[in-house]
């Protein structure tokens, strides 16, 4: 280490020093404290956002694999020097964060057409962050009366989508000065709590999925749940993104003797040619697609000690060197990036994918 002194903080930071004690270089940035949930691919600008129980968020370069800013959850300075109130219920993930709930990040969304950034905390309130400088909030949406696991922005960028554990949609609508209202909300039609949403690509529809393994279509703009069969909604090539654990073209990832509890994320590429699911045994299997049964052949890559939270695929066609895998593994804080490399010629014979 040329004279210096390589340290592991408990904050999550990783620093090198001289042995004097001097020259102290921060190296690195993690999440320390809980669960680690939340994950935003920024393919553009070739970063990824992350959000954790630890009253932090982050950014990262995927080409550096390098710590870039970070952002604060909640603090009282943002509040007006006065402490956190909340009327809603004790309703909250477990975690073993020393944080309170308010300071316990969850889901994290990206807005490339307004530069917003929207994190959800475990109480459910939605803070809204200015993309170009972390510290300054934007709005605070309190609708969502329990925590919200997923967050998604509408390709146009009119809308912010939030499914919540009180088993309810909220969808926002986003002026184009950026400011937020409750469009509509989806209520007393899921049974369970929201766990995954996708956009069409004309940001007209979205389908949704829940705990207890339902699935709905919504028409957003007429505020009105839907069938499948209106606009042909079960077409994969419809969607801005693909990231519902329910549906034909996902039905066998789910390993045989298993439930669906066990698969907690999937994402399917820009080509629609892979899967990627993340599970609970801390693996990233990764399927041709579509994968219409269990026995279907997939490649499991081992990496985390905790279950794994979320995938995301990263693509960018002025960077495909660096185009991989994202995972979120939750009580390991860790985040890795998955690359393709060449199966050796000895090895084409065993070679799935």
């Amino acid at each position: 280490m040329n004279g210096k002194v390589l340290v592991g903080h408990d904050n999550g930071r990783i620093c090198t020093v001289d042995v004097n004690g001097n020259e102290h270089t921060t190296q690195n940035v993690s999440h320390h404290d809980g669960e680690v949930w939340g994950l935003e691919v920024i393919s553009k600008k070739g970063t990824f956002l992350t959000s954790a129980d630890d009253n932090e968020f982050h950014e990262y370069s995927i080409r550096n694999k390098r710590h870039i800013r970070s952002g604060k959850i909640w603090t009282k300075e943002m509040n007006g020097g006065n402490a956190y109130e909340t009327k809603k219920i004790k309703s909250t993930a477990s975690t073993l964060s020393d944080y309170p709930p308010h300071q316990q990040g969850r889901a994290i969304a990206y807005s490339s057409h307004h530069s917003h950034v929207a994190v959800s905390n475990n109480h459910g309130d939605i803070f809204i962050y200015d993309y170009n400088d972390f510290s300054v909030r934007i709005a605070t949406l309190l609708h969502p009366r329990e925590w919200c696991e997923v967050m998604k922005y509408s390709p146009d960028g009119k809308f912010l989508a939030v499914g919540a554990h009180d088993d309810t949609v909220y969808i926002y609508s986003v002026s184009q000065k950026g400011d937020y209202a409750l469009h509509t909300k989806f209520e007393y039609i899921h049974s369970s709590a929201i766990t995954a949403m996708d956009w069409t690509l004309d940001s007209v529809y979205m389908r949704v999925i829940d705990q207890a393994y339902g699935k709905q279509f919504y028409d957003i703009i007429k505020s009105e749940q839907v069938d499948d069969d209106v606009g042909n909604l079960t077409d994969t090539t419809l969607w801005s993104s693909l990231t519902c654990k329910l549906g034909w073209e996902v039905a066998g990832v789910f390993p045989i003797g298993t439930d669906g509890t066990d698969v907690n994320s999937v994402d399917i590429n820009s080509n629609q040619s892979l899967i990627a699911a993340a599970d609970d045994f801390g693996s990233l299997n990764v399927y041709r697609f579509p994968c219409v049964k269990n026995t279907q052949d997939c490649r499991r890559i081992g990496g985390h000690s905790e279950h794994v939270t979320r995938v995301k695929f990263y693509e960018n066609s002025d960077d495909k060197s660096n185009e991989c895998i994202i995972t979120a593994g939750g009580m390991d804080r860790t985040y890795i990036q998955w690359k393709a490399v060449a199966v050796p010629p000895k090895d084409l014979d065993k070679q799935i994918l």
